[in-house]
């Protein structure tokens, strides 16, 4: 057992979610290490670890799960994002400043 938080800040980033996509590839630590951000590699030995002892199947796809989940979440951010613009250009436009 590990616990994300002591191998990764922000799992929620663009690098943090490749970071944990390569954690959790199944592949040994010698193959994923450059493709880590810097900041992770520096924890490169409790990721070694972690890898050499084995993820569980389960714990593989828990994290998966998550990395799906964040991706769409990001995805509807995005579609909220350009409808909230498009309304405030198309009801507000007059309001803007340049």
């Amino acid at each position: 057992m590990f616990y994300l938080n002591d191998v990764l800040n922000d799992i929620f980033g663009k690098k943090g979610r490749i970071d944990l996509s390569e954690i959790c590839s199944g592949k040994k630590f010698d193959q994923i290490v450059g493709k880590l951000s810097p900041s992770v590699r520096k924890k490169g030995e409790q990721i070694k670890g972690i890898l050499e002892c084995g993820m569980s199947q389960s714990a593989t796809v828990r994290l998966r799960t998550c990395l799906i989940l964040i991706q769409h979440i990001n995805e509807q951010i995005s579609n909220l994002e350009t409808q909230m613009f498009n309304y405030v250009y198309k009801h507000h436009k007059h309001e803007w400043i340049f």
